[in-house]
């Protein structure tokens, strides 16, 4: 609600500058942002199958990516519809609020998230096990050679 607060000039009313306001919002931010990916993180760890974690990995932020820019279409389309433009800002705190509502409504969703103790296994285990019979691969036939001084690379 920090973007309302300072829409309406509620900062001011309480005494904060606008210049200290608008850095210790935007650190608040960054901060946050980086705290909300972390439950998103080790749930994907307990659900990634062995061998395909930087897969897995690419998966999340390529979602994370639709959804900032579909959050960002969503933005646009709801300033149009409340008349927001360049130089009419009247109804923006509205749009603001209506976003930061947005923001908790994700709470509905938590059911989703399984019911279990860190140490339980949410996959079934013939899932997290790597076969490496059925991929053709055979690491017992590799060896590591030192490489020749004429080969290094400068």
């Amino acid at each position: 609600m920090l973007d309302l607060i300072f829409i309406l000039r509620w900062n001011l009313a309480l005494g904060i500058p606008d210049y200290f306001f608008v850095i210790m919002e935007e650190c608040v931010s960054r901060v946050v942002s980086r705290i909300r990916w972390m439950p998103m993180i080790v749930l994907s760890t307990r659900l990634c199958p062995i061998g395909i974690e930087g897969t897995f990995f690419a998966l999340l932020m390529s979602i994370d990516t639709v959804g900032s820019l579909s959050s960002k279409l969503g933005g646009g389309i709801a300033l149009h519809w409340f008349h927001v433009t360049r130089t009419d800002f009247t109804n923006l705190w509205l749009v603001v609020f209506i976003r930061n509502i947005l923001r908790f409504a994700t709470l509905g969703l938590v059911f989703l998230i399984p019911k279990a103790d860190h140490s339980d296994d949410l996959l079934p285990t013939d899932v997290l096990t790597k076969d490496m019979s059925a991929s053709g691969v055979d690491d017992d036939g590799l060896q590591l050679v030192p490489m020749k001084e004429e080969d290094e690379v400068v």
